[in-house]
């Protein structure tokens, strides 16, 4: 190599990938166009960090090797120039040089230490290597000679220098590296690539789950087109751009190999074919666990081999722990082929599955919008909410859908199928679309006529209707788009796409049904298939002259095909909404009898929009939740007054905000100055009062402000609901001087309350104004222009206690900002008094919850102005713990690198150190083990509840350890009780089963007289474990006390995010029974619960039942006795309510026959029409059609209400069941 810019370059990248403290060097010696440049130095850096300082500096050169001694070691100041007083010509050897610059150096730095790196392209012979060494010696010089050969040697060999090799010189790489390795897995994802636009793309839980898993081999199941595709791709793109490896296996791949390092062999081979053997082995060892190898299988449930080679990815990932080291392999698995395992294999594989979580609501709203956004097209999220909704939250429909061409999301299915009927017919041409669309109607019509909605498959080949159709059913099958089927060989079933492509089929099918007079009578008036009905009613499967007969048949299929109806003025929709109103016209639906059809009815116009809307719900009278949304839905004020007077401030209804959004955002001001009309009405009532300032501050409109203003001042009573004012004022003000104009008043006669309760334990009047509906609504909706007039209020010592209770969960960083500096002085006050205040202990919880529930952390602007107050040593310790409290509440990318910066010195260390730790960082897991150390209360164990490492385990032993030496350090007292037990023993719970025995084995006979202990080794219930129990109960003097609070121990879910469960085998129970005699009866009670968690009844008939105490048995009805006592209680309550009480029995192993015959012989003596209302809601609830019969066994009185509650009872369990 003759050019000098290349050699440097190479020679450079070459020194950078061999020693990390050469990757630091800047390269002053070659300019930006690769050319080389005067300078003192070829390259130079300093080591960050390095004691004493480290100055490294190096030179490159491609002179000829005899010259290489006048290169690296000419020393002018020894030549002798010819002319007196001339100067030499030939510059300073590189050695030379670079003495001189050291020596400078280390005029400010004596303790600096350099090295000097020498390139060649010239191997220097061995007496100018000595003298290179030599010379650098006596400067006080290390030097690093990298000849010809030592560089090429790297570029040979190390798959790292293969990589430079490919780069600079164009050869190609045969061993796997880094650089490679993640360039491979660059092509591998880009070949794997959904064929979509990731744009459209949503943040999923299925995202969260897959992230969060550390199971080194990890079997995602879901069905076909939930999204576990695209989820692990995003999983693996995103593994690559942190810096991680990510790859693609095909079933191929995983077939033809006996081992995940073969399967990667071959997957890399295929991507990069030079390749050498080994290189599955070596790429999988490059995987870390900051930057793992993550791999996928695709395909593997197309395979005729799926089951075969599940179980070999599950062997594959045997014989190590979790997360032990660099590489994880997803695997997603339909539930059909996992259900095609053997027992053993279903097992082993389901210890390693997780269920892949379906879109939720929010989800798939955001999917809509982001589709219509990448059409340049925008969308609400209520609307979009509705799309995903009538789509199934089904990804693939959701994606499949067309605004332009569907107007409809029925349409969109239909769409779909048929689409998906004329890719079948292309790719197989046997049969056409019109062919395979008649097979899957004449299925459809054997369905609703056998009332069979998810036959067996078997059973469905010998249906005769059908029999003409088999093999173009088996083509559809096949193809698995739209039909395929489901379960284990002994029973597997026909599964459709999803439950709408299902539904669209259906009403094909009875469409067809109802053309052809085949038997279609009892279908047609069958409450179930309402929805079926009524999609066929609305999307033209039905002729027009069917529909009056249709609608008068089943109305509630009349209500059912309104939802689907966006242009009302067309046929046939026009006449569904003329059958639907002639029905009201002709019926009463105000008697006992059509109770739940009216329910229904207000369930299905609660979703409809339309002028048509409002004059049917006027005319069905129903004002229950649903029958006031669809009033206000579609414009009526009183529908929405009424909503809110049935909600109460600060209560969570899934949806509600959304739908009040919704609404405004359709009327706009129409809607507006309606309320403002109405509030403005004199001798409001109380209830139309609270109900419309609730309304007023959701909408949070400026224009209402005056008129809620102007209801306050004109209202006498406005001390009852103060509540409602301060919501509607807060919310309505436009600015921080408008606030308090309006909220003055209010807060005038909120310090005016009594700060004391008349009751024991009650809050006072001045504090129940806020303590639930408008704390908790403020959290949702922060009236912003409201905060800063409450803080200035909250300087008053009437108001200052519960404003700041008012800010709970408030996410501002004027009012948390408040709240930090508030507790922080009442914490320096109680600081000296050894109290404490449980306010400012869970302060913070709301935000905490908040992010577990939704995912919502702190606002980044809240948590921006927090972060200097605790990171501001200078402030004041009470205030920066407060700070840092709240700051910590919830997690964010980037914490750690704030928290990291936080010296142990620091009187936040703890502090901060158990918030690393909680945000697993492991780089503070060695002053957690210091901390763990010494710790002789337990306190920080409690973080190995979510996390772990093996060197926790070590220290847990060396804990068990210390415990058998008691004795405690000098100038420590010894930890009262029973010390760190209670946590240490809950740690030992959390490890493996394998693990767990050895260590308690070990140090059992310091342990055995510890109830902590004997029930953790119940826990695990091993032979050995067991026997080392009974010898440890034999030998107690007091064996009752070996076994107290067990349920709240070894039966309680623990740490890991309740992934950790308590008794989870029948084998635990069963080793206790020898032991039952010395538990109390709210253990033995906790056993009896668990074994019904399980579904152990037999076990617990036998073995429990008999020792729960008579209070116990009375409280879980175990007897036919206590149950009559409890419907005697039930039927003296004006509103009985029963369903909780049904569930309760059928948890305790009471059949539903046995529960509900029950409640019939108790009807049946009773004779009273409150009875028989209990009777007709336990059957509702969890009855089946034959039960219905039930309700003929009572003569009630009066006979006609009888009837009614008998006809309406049949309706409802017709309409929730088939059979």
């Amino acid at each position: 190599m003759t050019d000098e810019g290349v050699f440097e370059r190479l020679a450079t990248a070459v020194l950078r990938k061999t020693d990390p403290i050469y990757a630091l060097v800047s390269h002053p010696g070659v300019n930006a166009d690769g050319k080389t440049v005067k300078s003192p130095v070829d390259g130079i850096a300093f080591v960050p960090g390095a004691v004493p300082p480290h100055m490294i500096v190096i030179h490159h050169t491609i002179t000829a090797a005899k010259d290489l001694d006048g290169k690296w070691l000419h020393d002018p100041a020894m030549v002798k120039t010819r002319a007196k007083g001339g100067k030499p010509t030939e510059p300073a050897g590189d050695v030379t040089k670079t003495a001189a610059i050291v020596a400078d150096e280390r005029t400010r730095t004596p303790d600096l230490k350099a090295t000097l790196v020498l390139t060649s392209n010239q191997d220097p012979g061995q007496d100018i290597v000595r003298d290179v060494h030599a010379a650098g010696a006596s400067a006080g010089l290390a030097i690093d000679i990298w000849p010809r050969s030592r560089i090429a040697d790297f570029l040979d060999n190390d798959p790292n220098g293969q990589w430079l090799r490919r780069q600079h010189l164009g050869i190609e790489q045969e061993r796997i590296s880094e650089s490679l390795l993640r360039e491979l897995s660059a092509t591998s994802l880009e070949a794997a690539a959904p064929p979509d636009d990731p744009a459209a793309w949503v943040e999923r839980e299925l995202d969260r789950v897959l992230a969060g898993s550390d199971e080194r081999a990890l079997f995602l199941i879901a069905d076909s087109g939930s999204g576990k595709s695209v989820a692990c791709y995003k999983r693996l793109r995103k593994n690559l751009d942190d810096g991680g490896y990510s790859l693609v296996l095909g079933d191929d791949d995983v077939a033809g190999s006996a081992t995940l390092d073969q399967a990667l062999e071959t997957a890399l081979k295929r991507l990069h074919p030079a390749l050498a053997p080994g290189a599955g082995g070596a790429a999988r060892q490059l995987g870390t666990s900051a930057q793992p190898l993550v791999i996928t299988v695709e395909d593997i449930n197309r395979a005729g081999r799926a089951s075969l080679l599940i179980e070999r990815i599950a062997r594959w990932s045997e014989g190590a722990a979790a997360g032990s080291d660099g590489w994880q392999i997803i695997c997603p698995v339909w539930p059909q082929v996992l259900s095609s395992l053997s027992d053993d294999s279903r097992k082993r594989v389901s210890t390693k599955a997780v269920l892949a979580p379906p879109l939720s609501k929010h989800e798939g709203a955001l999917a809509v919008q982001r589709r219509r956004s990448s059409q340049g097209r925008t969308i609400s999220e209520f609307d979009a909410g509705a799309i995903s909704e009538a789509l199934g939250h089904d990804p693939l429909l959701i994606a499949l859908h067309d605004p332009d061409s569907a107007p409809t999301a029925d349409h969109t299915i239909g769409q779909f199928i048929e689409s998906s009927l004329q890719r079948l017919s292309a790719a197989r041409q046997e049969y056409s679309p019109a062919e395979y669309r008649k097979a899957l109607r004449n299925t459809a019509k054997s369905i609703l006529q056998r009332r069979q909605l998810d036959p067996e498959w078997l059973n469905l080949l010998g249906w005769p209707e059908v029999v003409g159709d088999l093999a173009a059913l088996r083509q559809l099958v096949q193809q698995g788009e739209i039909i395929r089927v489901s379960g284990p060989s002994s029973g597997e079933r026909l599964a459709f796409r999803h439950d709408r492509v299902r539904e669209w089929l259906l009403a094909d099918g009875f469409g067809d049904l109802l053309a052809r007079e085949q038997s279609a009578k009892n279908l047609v008036s069958d409450p179930f298939f309402a929805e079926v009905i009524g999609l066929a009613l609305a999307t033209g499967f039905l002729a027009m002259d069917h529909i009056p007969s249709v609608v008068d048949a089943n109305p509630l299929a009349g209500f059912c095909a309104l939802r689907h109806m966006h242009n009302p003025s067309q046929t046939p929709q026009r006449d569904v909404i003329d059958a639907v109103t002639k029905w009201l016209d002709s019926n009463d639906t105000d008697g006992r009898a059509r109770r739940y059809f009216k329910w229904e009815a207000a369930r299905m116009l609660a979703e409809c929009e339309g002028p048509h809307v409002l004059p049917i719900a006027e005319k069905l009278r129903e004002h229950s939740w649903n029958g006031l949304r669809a009033r206000f839905r579609n414009g009526d004020l009183m529908g929405g007054i009424g909503l809110c007077l049935h909600t109460e401030l600060g209560t969570r209804v899934a949806g509600f905000e959304e739908f009040l959004e919704h609404v405004k955002r359709r009327y706009g001001q129409v809607l507006i100055h309606a309320l403002a009309d109405f509030l403005r009405r004199p001798g409001l009532s109380d209830q139309e009062r609270v109900g419309a300032l609730r309304l007023a501050g959701h909408l949070r409109e400026p224009e209402l402000a005056s008129v809620v203003k102007a209801c306050w001042d004109g209202d006498p009573d406005r001390g009852t609901i103060l509540e409602e004012y301060l919501w509607a004022l807060a919310e309505c003000a436009a600015d921080a001087s408008e606030a308090e104009n309006l909220l003055k008043p209010a807060c005038d006669l909120w310090a005016s309350l009594p700060d004391k309760s008349d009751e024991e334990h009650t809050p006072s009047p001045r504090i129940r104004v806020i303590e639930f509906g408008v704390r908790w609504a403020f959290q949702r909706k922060i009236p912003e222009a409201a905060i800063p007039y409450l803080i200035e209020r909250a300087k008053s010592d009437e108001l200052k206690w519960p404003i700041t209770f008012l800010f709970e969960g408030i996410d501002h960083p004027d009012s948390i900002e408040f709240m930090v500096r508030e507790i922080a002085r009442r914490e320096a006050e109680l600081e000296s008094s050894g109290k404490f205040s449980l306010f400012s202990s869970h302060v913070t919880r709301d935000f905490t919850r908040r992010q577990d529930e939704t995912g919502q952390a702190m606002s980044e602007r809240t948590r921006s102005r927090l972060a200097p107050l605790w990171r501001n040593e200078s402030e004041d310790k009470h205030l920066r713990k407060s700070a840092l409290r709240f700051w910590s509440a919830t997690t964010d990318h980037g914490d750690l690198d704030l928290l990291r910066n936080v010296p142990q010195s620091d009187p936040l260390f703890d502090q901060v150190l158990w918030q690393r730790i909680h945000r697993r960082d492991h780089t503070a897991v060695p002053a957690l083990l210091e901390k763990l150390r010494t710790d002789r209360t337990g306190y920080w164990w409690q973080l190995g509840r979510d996390y772990w490492t093996d060197e926790m385990t070590d220290a847990l032993d060396a804990a068990l350890a210390r415990r058998s030496k008691p004795a405690a350090p000098s100038g420590e007292a010894e930890p009262k009780g029973d010390g760190p037990d209670w946590i240490l023993s809950e740690m030992v719970m959390n490890l493996p089963a394998s693990q767990a025995e050895t260590i308690l084995v070990r140090y059992w006979p310091n342990l055995s007289n510890s109830d902590y202990y004997v029930q953790a080794a119940l826990f695990f219930a091993t032979p050995m474990l067991l026997a080392a129990v009974a010898d440890a109960v034999r030998q107690s003097s007091a064996p009752k006390d070996l076994f107290r609070y067990l349920s709240m121990r070894a039966g309680r879910t623990r740490g890991k995010n309740g992934q950790r469960t308590g008794f989870y085998q029948v084998k635990q129970i069963e080793a206790l029974l020898p032991y039952l005699d010395y538990l109390s009866d709210s253990d033995i009670h906790g056993l009896w619960d668990t074994c019904n968690k399980h579904g152990w009844y037999a076990f617990r008939r036998q073995h429990i039942d008999g020792r729960l105490s008579e209070e116990w048995q009375k409280r879980e009805y175990l007897s036919e006795a206590s149950a009559i006592e409890h419907l005697d209680n039930a039927v003296k309550q004006t509103h009985p309510w029963i369903d909780h009480w049904l569930d309760q029995c059928i948890e305790a192993g009471w059949s539903r026959d046995q529960i509900l015959d029950l409640v019939a012989r108790w009807c049946a003596g009773n004779k009273s029409i409150q009875a028989l209302e209990i009777l007709a809601s336990a059957v509702i609830h969890t009855g089946a059609r034959a039960n219905t019969a039930l309700m003929d066994m009572t003569a009630a009185e009066p006979a006609q209400e009888a009837v009614a509650i008998r006809n309406d009872t049949l309706y409802a369990v017709m309409r929730k069941t088939l059979i």
